[in-house]
């Protein structure tokens, strides 16, 4: 048994305005009347997720370490549920010491986040886990992976990955990044057995021309 919590306290940054009037509320040599208005989030960040399994004694708990396709599988899931949007996350002022501050950071979509991830790893094997993120992103199973019984994590020459950028048609735009920074440590993308693209092109459009690394890790997936 899985059980998943996201801390989303410290992922929102904030501009804001702040009025302060210490002479009309009797303020000390330490303002303590500052109020916050007009906040607009400007930034926001990776939650902390906390993974546990029931380590079977005694109603123990213990930490769960994912594996690298349930990092990728994680991942997607997070794109998929808009932590990276700013329009799905909520910041307000609150009463503190020193008058308003700002508060904790709250993401619309956590519980779904949360519920999705414990899905995901409790399935039984890792092809069925890369295709729910699939089936989230795009809705369907594409025909070229429907034959896959069998996925895996490998590391590749990036250079060796056939994408679609130089075919005709297709416009390469060299300098194109990726909405955030990519974690190379993970699969950077989904390939067939002749290491053909199956799902990651922005990220691998971004790894190609704007990481230093030489070889990176993908999910094959491939037909035994």
């Amino acid at each position: 048994m899985i059980e998943v919590s996201g801390n989303y306290r410290w992922c929102v940054e904030a501009n804001y305005d702040e009025e302060r009037n210490c002479e009309a509320n009797g303020c000390d040599s330490i303002c303590r009347c500052r109020t916050i208005t007009n906040i607009e989030i400007t930034e926001v960040s990776d939650p902390y997720i906390t993974i546990k399994e029931d380590s079977g004694k005694n109603g123990r708990w213990v930490n769960y370490k994912p594996s690298d396709i349930e990092l990728y599988c994680i991942d997607r899931i997070k794109v998929y549920t808009g932590v990276y949007e700013k329009d799905n996350w909520d910041i307000s002022a609150v009463c503190g010491y020193y008058g308003d501050e700002l508060g904790r950071g709250t993401f619309a979509n956590g519980d779904d986040l949360e519920n999705r991830i414990k899905e995901m790893i409790e399935m039984i094997n890792d092809l069925d886990k890369v295709f729910y993120v699939l089936n989230l992103e795009y809705n369907f199973t594409a025909d070229t992976i429907k034959d896959c019984n069998t996925a895996e994590v490998i590391t590749v020459n990036k250079k060796d990955v056939i994408t679609r950028f130089n075919e005709d048609g297709f416009v390469r735009k060299s300098d194109t990044k990726y909405p955030r920074e990519i974690d190379t440590k993970i699969p950077v993308c989904v390939v067939r057995e002749e290491l053909k693209l199956v799902d990651g092109n922005n990220r691998m459009l971004d790894v190609l021309h704007n990481y230093p690394d030489k070889k990176i890790k993908v999910i094959k997936l491939w037909k035994k």
